[in-house]
């Protein structure tokens, strides 16, 4: 039924499950994606103090790509591909999903309520709302009471 699925990922604990329920879906091609955001930028800044290097972003994308690969790698049952993005995390998921023409999209919700909710918004409802395909989202196990 879905042949290529898509599977967005933020390297958060909520990464792992997302890869394991998309090993339900036998036969699909698979694509993790991560999309480079304004909070990575910030989570690496610190780190080089007021000396930004020139190539910041280079940096970023490979460190990014290490992860992917490594994910990928740790998952050979899905052999599948990654792509990198630069850009507004639920925008670029529902782009990536164009490009490939893809079936399904599997994102878990970090389960944000309230101020939180209001004030970061959410990735999954978002996507949802923006998706050219289907979406499947779910509550990580951790998220349950």
């Amino acid at each position: 039924m879905f042949q290529k699925i898509l599977i967005p990922v933020d390297f958060s604990t909520f990464t792992e499950e997302a890869c394991l329920m998309a090993t339900q879906f036998s036969g699909a091609q698979f694509e993790l994606t991560h999309a480079i955001c304004m909070a990575d930028i910030i989570e690496q800044a610190p780190s080089f103090g007021a000396n930004i290097p020139s190539d910041f972003q280079e940096r970023l994308m490979a460190s990014a790509q290490e992860k992917l690969t490594q994910l990928k790698n740790q998952h050979p049952s899905l052999a599948a591909d990654t792509s990198l993005s630069i850009g507004p995390v639920a925008d670029e998921i529902c782009k990536r999903a164009r490009e490939i023409n893809a079936d399904l999209i599997i994102i878990p919700t970090h389960g944000k309520t309230g101020l939180k909710h209001i004030l970061m918004g959410s990735v999954a409802e978002h996507v949802v709302r923006h998706a050219s395909c289907a979406v499947l989202i779910f509550l990580p196990e951790q998220m349950k009471d």
